[in-house]
């Protein structure tokens, strides 16, 4: 009869055969590696680990396999991936007999810490963003972290994602702008917003209210991505800034740099400096900006090229000493 009683993690692994215990050493050690806040305790009789006092990953051994539970959310992150495996809603089994798969155990993990940190650290609107999350997730759409917010794509393809905010949270579709919003919930967030549109909650009460209706909208999303439906955009409006003009007028190297950027980087900065209402502002803003756009840098970027918004740049690279 196996023993059920185990105190401690290494007491569970040593009561196992040598080769079942490097499987078992290799998952912990992956654990603790990527998440070293975790705690670590026995529960449901196998090694159990959590994170802000929050069940984080469970894994045990059986005859012929290591079970490997990581919440439904994490297994349907990596659906593909977990193909060859015999799978539950939250669980995977990877078979004693073959090559435990580290490099995606790893992955899983790593995916797993990114998504609770986030749905833990947040002190308002966390049981808003909770029932969204349940809601995003019951539509079979994968979750994953983009821009410090969760996203939820299809095929890799953006559809929906939560922002929380101080007066609101909440959800901002993409393409928002090809839904035929039959209730009129959604919200344009400003005036050179082109595609994306937000569903905005400011209590739970309105969420669980609107459950099915949000279902809808994004159903209604998932089904215009694969079916590439897009609305056709507006000619967009031409940003004028009279100041810029001028200062291009005495700086060729300058209005060249300008020249050179993406239309989208040149956009971002005449939308920054055609809004400060005095002339004035306009130009110390023109100005601050002044070297940035010389070396080819957007508003938004690292000086590394790469949006400080965007996950692959961890926004640990210096910054630019300018003024904003």
């Amino acid at each position: 009869m196996v023993k059920n009683d185990f105190k401690t993690v290494d007491e569970y692994i040593q009561s196992f055969p040598k080769k079942t215990q490097v499987h078992l050493k290799s998952i912990r050690t992956a654990i603790k590696s990527i998440a070293p806040q975790a705690t670590e305790q026995i529960s449901y009789c196998m090694p159990a680990y959590k994170v802000n006092k929050k069940p984080f990953i469970y894994f045990g051994a059986y005859e012929k396999h290591i079970g490997f539970y990581a919440t439904p959310n994490t297994h349907e992150k990596f659906f593909k991936q977990l193909s060859k495996y015999k799978q539950g809603k939250g669980s995977v089994q990877f078979p004693l007999d073959e090559a435990l798969p580290i490099e995606l155990i790893t992955k899983m993990i790593q995916f797993k810490l990114k998504a609770d940190l986030y749905f833990t650290k947040s002190k308002q609107w966390q049981a808003e963003i909770q029932l969204l999350r349940s809601i995003l997730l019951d539509c079979k759409l994968e979750e994953t972290i983009k821009w410090g917010q969760p996203c939820y794509t299809i095929q890799n393809k953006n559809i929906v994602i939560i922002a929380p905010f101080k007066t609101h949270c909440d959800l901002g579709f993409f393409n928002g702008a090809a839904l035929k919003d039959d209730k009129q919930l959604l919200v344009v967030a400003g005036k050179h917003t082109q595609d994306s549109r937000q569903m905005r909650f400011t209590n739970l009460k309105e969420i669980e209210q609107l459950k099915s209706v949000i279902r809808a909208y994004i159903k209604e999303a998932i089904e215009n991505e694969k079916n590439g439906v897009k609305l056709i955009p507006a000619e967009k409006n031409e940003i004028v800034v009279e100041e810029l003009e001028s200062i291009f007028k005495k700086d060729a190297p300058f209005k060249k740099a300008f020249a050179a950027l993406t239309p989208g980087r040149q956009r971002a900065y005449l939308i920054h400096f055609s809004g400060a209402k005095q002339s004035e502002t306009r130009i110390n803003r023109i100005h601050n900006y002044r070297q940035r756009i010389l070396s080819g840098i957007g508003i938004n970027d690292c000086t590394c090229g790469l949006s400080k918004r965007m996950p692959s740049c961890d926004g640990s690279h210096k910054q630019l000493n300018l003024k904003k």
